[in-house]
């Protein structure tokens, strides 16, 4: 993400996110555009686990949000919670070339 944005501007900012409640939640990426934002989670993993969701879930109210997505080193697309996306990273780059927003 962090490469693509040196090159192609995906977005205005790019943060880290962790609230101050919660020291065992965060995302890795948020990404701000005007104000509008999209939650990216990376994980190395090939399934994603109900723990994974909880950064996702927990900025869930931020206003301004856009899109929530996880990305992965599984194959299949899928769609979680409703809102969530899950993405193989390969099908992720693709995305990330359309806009994320």
């Amino acid at each position: 993400i962090r490469s693509y944005q040196s090159y192609n501007k995906l977005c205005d900012e790019i943060f880290y996110w962790q609230p101050t409640e919660a020291s065992q939640c965060e995302v890795d990426f948020l990404l701000k555009k005007g104000n509008s934002f999209c939650a990216i989670e990376a994980k190395a993993t090939t399934r994603i686990r109900k723990e994974d969701l909880k950064g996702l879930i927990a900025i869930s109210n931020l206003k301004g949000l856009k899109r929530k997505i996880i990305v992965y080193q599984g194959r299949e697309l899928q769609r979680i919670q409703q809102d969530i996306e899950v993405y193989p990273i390969h099908q992720f780059i693709k995305e990330v070339s359309k806009g994320l927003f």
